[in-house]
């Protein structure tokens, strides 16, 4: 696992999860894949890629706090594709 501003796409690549979450409410964000973002972002002094981004940045530190007050909510179940019938 990498830390903030090792490398830019990763740092890039965790805002925009949470950004799509966001967008959902964090319905069936699952604990590991919360706890990640708020570990990963639980540092706001470092060198986050994203601070570049004046903007990005706040709309980051509003959807932390968002994903912090957001109820645990059942995992969604995982996709399983239909049994598909092999033609010969």
């Amino acid at each position: 696992m990498t830390g903030p501003d090792k490398y830019r796409m990763n740092d890039e690549a965790h805002a925009k999860l949470l950004g799509m979450l966001a967008e959902q409410h964090f319905a069936g964000a699952s604990p590991e894949v919360r706890e990640e973002l708020l570990h990963f972002f639980s540092k706001p002094d470092a060198p986050y890629a994203t601070k570049r981004n004046v903007k990005a940045w706040a709309k980051v530190q509003v959807q932390i706090e968002q994903l912090k007050d957001a109820p645990l909510s059942e995992i969604l179940p995982s996709f399983q594709p239909a049994e598909a019938t092999l033609h010969r």
